[in-house]
């Protein structure tokens, strides 16, 4: 009998840690992004707004300035584009499916599927790609910010 033991070699853990951990970095630089290109203190607000609101007022205010902010726009619409990935993940359970070969061998294929969609999953390889995504906005965001000193 075929014996399955979830995340055996603790991929998913991994994958999952790098993926928020670089999220909470990402929605960190975005506020102190708005903190520094906002003329007002619109940066209060937007710390209670989810992560798309903010991602959206930034890109606003960017789309006012003068300097070549391309770089950097890229990278916000990449987050938002992959916050859809981070949320599946975050709200979502690992799960296993099993199945059967034409030999009657079980076979076990590990996944977090979509509570709201059955057709949206997240495979190891996709979780890993994310994450590593993730890690690289994170660090062009940062790089964008002006004044690292003042981040407490």
């Amino acid at each position: 009998m075929a014996t399955f033991k979830l995340d055996k070699d603790g991929l998913w853990i991994k994958g999952i840690g790098q993926l928020i951990f670089a999220f909470a970095g990402i929605e960190s630089a975005v506020v102190f992004l708005i903190k520094e290109v906002s003329k007002s203190k619109i940066h209060d607000t937007a710390a209670r707004l989810d992560l798309r609101h903010k991602i959206n007022l930034l890109l606003e205010i960017l789309d006012s300035e003068t300097n070549d902010q391309t770089q950097l726009v890229a990278a916000l619409k990449q987050a938002a584009v992959l916050a859809a990935t981070r949320n599946l993940v975050a709200h979502n359970r690992l799960a296993v499916g099993v199945s059967v070969t034409p030999d009657m061998e079980l076979q076990f294929r590990e996944f977090i599927p979509s509570g709201r969609n059955k057709n949206k999953e997240v495979t190891l390889q996709q979780l890993l790609e994310a994450a590593s995504q993730a890690e690289d906005i994170e660090r062009t965001l940062w790089a964008n910010v002006r004044n690292p000193a003042d981040i407490t």
